[in-house]
């Protein structure tokens, strides 16, 4: 259905969503040439590309709505920063109190609207201290780094860059992430990890996981975090 759209490069995190108001809407990110918004409002019949004047060539990660509003909307654009759409998705704004880096997920949390949580890596030297996860309570004009998860150097550094991944539950402050650590920084590969962690309230405090089964799994597209609408504590 989309054969014939610019871009159907779906490279990121959390690209695709289908309104949970309206299932009519679907919306999805996609990368390089051709880059920005496909939007359909008939269920994925047929298709619209938006903002590929202000995306195009662009890395797009992931894309968040609004529980109600339909024309409330938010895409991460790796190192072109976040971005937030108040029209449906026909023009946008960047949130410029976000510091820079790789912002490799988005999302908007369940149990409160205006709770953004996104993760941030790929900075290194003087800039290394801005890795980490980052929350708006606010809708994304402010934001703060929360504590109590890896941070600087172990996702980021001058030879390689971790990944975070990241999602909510319904129940109040409850969020999971899965964060692709990095060891010390021998070249050409830093020595990696996964790590994950749960909070229940909303990013004061984490509580780290255990590790799951098998051999570790290092490349960061193959890391992948889900919750369970009706069940926070199916992961």
């Amino acid at each position: 259905l989309t054969d014939y759209m610019p871009s159907l490069s779906f490279g990121g995190y959390h690209p695709l969503v289908v309104h949970p108001s309206n299932h009519d809407l679907i919306l999805g990110v996609v990368s390089g040439q051709g880059a920005g918004l496909l939007k359909s409002v008939n269920a994925g019949v047929t298709w619209q590309l938006l903002a590929n004047s202000q995306f195009d060539q662009q890395g797009l990660g992931s894309v968040a709505v609004h529980p109600t509003n339909t024309d409330l909307m938010y895409i991460s654009a790796g190192w072109f920063g976040v971005w937030k759409s108040t029209d449906g998705g026909n023009s946008w704004t960047k949130l410029a109190a976000l510091p820079g880096g790789n912002v490799t997920d988005l999302i908007l949390a369940k149990f409160n609207s205006n709770y953004l949580y996104v993760g941030v890596v790929g900075n290194s030297g003087a800039s290394q201290a801005q890795n980490g996860v980052y929350r708006s309570t606010d809708g994304g004009s402010t934001w703060q780094l929360l504590t109590g998860l890896p941070s600087c150097a172990a996702i980021g550094s001058q030879y390689a860059s971790g990944a975070v991944r990241l999602e909510s539950g319904k129940g109040t402050g409850v969020v999971y992430a899965s964060i692709l650590t990095l060891g010390p920084p021998t070249p050409p590969q830093a020595v990696t990890a996964v790590q994950r962690f749960k909070t229940t309230d909303g990013g004061v405090t984490w509580t780290a996981l255990s590790p799951s089964l098998g051999g570790l799994e290092k490349r960061s597209w193959h890391l992948l975090l889900a919750v369970t609408p009706g069940d926070d504590n199916h992961i």
